[in-house]
């Protein structure tokens, strides 16, 4: 799959560039952007975090155990990045 979309298929790229646009956005406006305005994270960058989101699940649900179930579920994932972006309490 890596190599179809890094490959020399433009069209290819394209098609796979514009299927994520919509989930970018939603990540950036909805998750990311609100979560910077209501100050429940701490970040400068949206556009950088949407992208590590979406690399970090979509990487992440692909990996399968040796049993072959999903390695890491989307609550694991998920916990795991809104943990490093959650503001933390400066006491």
């Amino acid at each position: 799959a890596i190599s179809a979309v890094y490959g020399f298929d433009a069209e290819f790229k394209e098609r796979i560039y514009q299927a994520y646009q919509g989930l970018f956005g939603l990540i950036i406006e909805d998750i990311v952007g609100l979560g910077i305005t209501t100050g429940d994270f701490d970040t400068k960058n949206p556009d950088t975090v949407a992208a590590l989101l979406m690399s970090i699940y979509l990487g992440g649900s692909s990996l399968y155990s040796p049993e072959g179930g999903i390695w890491f579920d989307a609550e694991k994932i998920t916990a795991f990045v809104m943990d490093g972006i959650r503001k933390k309490d400066c006491a």
